[in-house]
């Protein structure tokens, strides 16, 4: 599970409170965020440098004169959050810069093809495929945001870790 969907479920949000307890990462990193490729002269000299780019990706908004659309996978996510981390980053509230809406990660690269969105942050391997195609490029790894960042999580329920702790633990 995402790990911020775990916490979602565990406030209620949505739903019925789901009392959770996460007992392990099972992965870290390995959310990219790609951009449309009619951005890419604006990030030139900016690549592995997410404070930089953050910077360059206003600036081409506010050149362009409208927000961009950006699609993330779930709005309790890592990669929303992590996205609204990095539009931030500079100072920017991240409603001034993007829209953000929802999309199933295998919808992103078509949807940026169509012109529907303007880049999109996702597991592996979308940014890539996007990039390969030639329709988008590798804004910033979400690795250089927030390194060894949580992607997904074993969430369980808490009656099961009470009842089982040994079988928790194993």
């Amino acid at each position: 599970m995402l790990p911020p969907l775990a916490i979602a479920c565990a406030a209620g949000l949505g739903g019925r409170p789901t009392k959770l307890g996460i007992p392990l990462c099972l992965s870290a990193n390995g959310n990219s965020i790609a951009l449309t490729s009619a951005l890419e002269p604006d990030f030139l000299g900016v690549e592995n440098r997410p404070l930089a780019a953050a910077s360059a990706l206003a600036i081409a908004v506010r050149k362009r004169g409208r927000k961009l659309r950006l699609a993330v996978v779930h709005a309790y996510s890592t990669h929303d959050l992590l996205l609204r981390y990095w539009l931030a980053v500079n100072g920017n509230a991240p409603a001034s810069v993007a829209d953000i809406t929802v999309l199933p990660p295998a919808e992103m690269v078509g949807s940026l093809a169509a012109g529907a969105i303007d880049g999109f942050c996702a597991g592996l391997p979308w940014a890539d495929v996007a990039s390969h195609a030639g329709l988008g490029f590798v804004g910033v790894r979400t690795a250089a945001i927030w390194r060894n960042h949580p992607e997904k999580c074993l969430a369980l329920r808490e009656s099961f870790i009470d009842a089982a702790p040994g079988a928790t633990l194993a």
